[in-house]
């Protein structure tokens, strides 16, 4: 029992400022990535005074600090011009599709069942797609409107 109360005389005893998150008469102690150091303790347990403007104050320059990483680490990204994403898009859709199988897809019609898995395959699609909307754009409205239901009937197969 003495060696007890010598302890505890020898114990020195400070006062320390914890962050903490207040949800109702629970306080939950953190550190300061905001991860919790600790179980919830009762408010009315807990000595000393809780000030909210300081949490208040330490959340917003928590906010501050992230935002600031976020557009520093945005601001590394090389600046491209609108040419150069679209071709980085086509070539990772084609990275994409290099792993699907080769298999016509089901949604397009029977005229349309064309592959664009490799890049030979994509330019081609590229450059009649180009072509067609040229011929389409060069007709006149009745050779248009004969073109489309010539091409509707060639579809269901007679």
């Amino acid at each position: 029992m003495t060696s007890t109360l010598q302890l505890l005389r020898n114990i020195e005893v400070r006062e320390i400022t914890v962050h903490a998150i207040v949800e109702g008469d629970w306080i939950i102690p953190i550190d300061q990535s905001g991860n919790r150091i600790g179980k919830k303790v009762r408010a009315s347990k807990v000595g000393g005074r809780l000030e909210p403007h300081v949490l208040s104050e330490w959340c917003w320059a928590r906010a501050i600090q992230r935002m600031a990483q976020r557009a520093l680490s945005s601001s590394n990204h090389k600046q491209y011009d609108p040419w150069t994403t679209r071709i980085d898009s086509l070539a990772c859709s084609l990275r994409i599709r290099r792993r699907l199988p080769h298999a016509m897809p089901r949604s397009r019609q029977r005229f349309e069942r064309y592959s664009t898995s490799t890049w030979e395959e994509s330019v081609h699609r590229l450059w009649q797609q180009a072509y067609n909307r040229q011929k389409k754009a060069s007709l006149t409205g009745w050779d248009r409107w004969a073109a489309t239901v010539s091409r509707n009937h060639n579809r269901k197969g007679n």
